[in-house]
């Protein structure tokens, strides 16, 4: 479930972005490219950062449970407390994503310096692609000799939740405006009160996943 919600924020993230961009900060496509970098580096960095919180986290459930930890032969998962240890900092990254979009859907709504923007950008790549670790470890730590077979149900479950989740944001409400983003102009994942009359069921307040660009407001 958290892998599904961490991978459709990442796709709205990343399928707006550009476009986003263009429309509020009037920048020419190139320009617009340019603002990938933030997103990635920041993948990058968690991506050599994550394998080391993880190894932190594994020595310091195996202290606590008092399970001796050998480097060479390896250690019998079967006995030990792995779903303890993987996603153990998960939840500070959890939150991190949470309040990093939320404050990138109101910094776009308010067209503050483009600074911002580019820097919540970098933590948003940075917490989602550790949450991407820590669950595909998770996964291939419990199934040690299925681990592909593993993976690929754990994707089509997820792209099914996926679908399930942004259902209501790929929902066309014929103005050329609207978009299928994670976040918006006006209503950020559910931390903005909304009254959306297309498409969100009308007044909700909420978890709203149907998300317009600013001409219609």
């Amino acid at each position: 479930m958290i892998n599904a919600i961490c991978y459709t924020t990442y796709c709205c993230v990343q399928a707006s972005l550009a476009l986003l961009f263009i429309e509020i900060y009037h920048f020419k496509e190139i320009q617009a490219g340019l603002v990938y970098l933030p997103f990635g580096c920041g993948c990058v960095i968690a991506s050599l950062v994550s394998g080391k919180i993880m190894d932190r986290d594994y020595r310091a459930v195996a202290k606590m449970y008092n399970f001796p930890v050998d480097r060479v032969k390896g250690d019998d998962l079967s006995k030990f407390r792995i779903e303890r240890a993987r996603p153990r900092s998960s939840w500070y990254f959890l939150g991190i994503t949470i309040v990093c979009v939320a404050g990138y859907g109101w910094a776009l709504s308010y067209q503050v310096n483009i600074a911002v923007v580019l820097v919540l950008q970098f933590f948003i790549g940075a917490a989602i692609t550790c949450l991407f670790n820590m669950c595909g470890t998770l996964l291939t730590d419990l199934n040690p000799h299925n681990p592909a077979l593993a993976q690929a149900s754990s994707n089509i479950v997820e792209y099914r939740q996926m679908c399930s989740f942004g259902g209501g944001a790929g929902g066309s409400t014929g103005d050329d405006q609207s978009y299928w983003t994670g976040m918006d102009l006006h209503c950020v994942c559910g931390f903005m009160p909304v009254d959306c009359a297309d498409g969100c069921g009308g007044g909700s307040v909420g978890l709203c996943v149907a998300f317009h660009g600013s001409a219609g407001y």
